[in-house]
């Protein structure tokens, strides 16, 4: 895992997580998916003590349609869309500063593609591309009652690749290696009593 931060640095450090979730694809008419992640980071930056510990839960809508081509090897492509929503805390341990919660809610809009190949009836290949847009690009922070900080609007980015093998009639094994940017993007926060402070 690796966070990217303005005045900080970058982070480095590892995390868990799962997915959860259902696919339906009906050739030539419907996309359906709908699915639930969560993951729980620990990082810090090298050569000082800050840290930042990092829950992360999303849940997607997706529909689309799934067009369908090929005769020997069948191929679908289905553009979708749907509605996303993302919630984020960091708690972060600065050196210098108290310990404190960043809390993002993101209710997003995706936007993607889902492109899969059957090679054989028990071997397929698939790809899938999404760009999230934010509808409400602000985060909250513990420290500062009423306070919140409207971020600069970015596009977070999912790509997945997955290969599926037929175990059997009823089971599929499938493996599914995925790279995800989420971007919070940059702020400035104001108030009646407050300095310009830059996050």
């Amino acid at each position: 895992t690796e966070l990217d931060t303005h005045s900080i640095g970058i982070y480095h450090g590892v995390g868990v997580g799962g997915i959860i979730g259902y696919r339906y694809i009906q050739p030539r008419a419907l996309f359906a998916r709908t699915y639930v992640t969560g993951d729980w980071s620990w990082l810090s930056t090298s050569g000082t003590s800050s840290k930042i510990n990092m829950t992360h839960v999303s849940a997607n809508v997706d529909i689309g349609y799934a067009g369908t081509f090929g005769e020997k090897r069948q191929y679908t492509i289905a553009p979708y869309s749907g509605y996303a929503y993302r919630y984020i805390q960091q708690q972060e341990k600065i050196v210098g500063f108290s310990t404190y919660y960043i809390t993002y809610n993101k209710p997003l809009i995706p936007l993607g593609v889902f492109f899969s190949a059957q090679i054989h009836p028990s071997f397929s290949l698939g790809f899938d591309y999404e760009c999230q847009f934010d509808l409400n690009p602000t985060a909250k922070i513990n420290y500062m009652k009423g306070a919140f900080w409207k971020l600069s609007k970015r596009v977070d980015q999912m790509v997945s690749a997955y290969v599926n093998f037929k175990a059997s009639e009823n089971i599929d094994v499938q493996s599914s290696p995925y790279y995800t940017s989420l971007l919070t993007g940059q702020s400035t926060a104001e108030g009646l009593d407050l300095s310009r402070e830059t996050i």
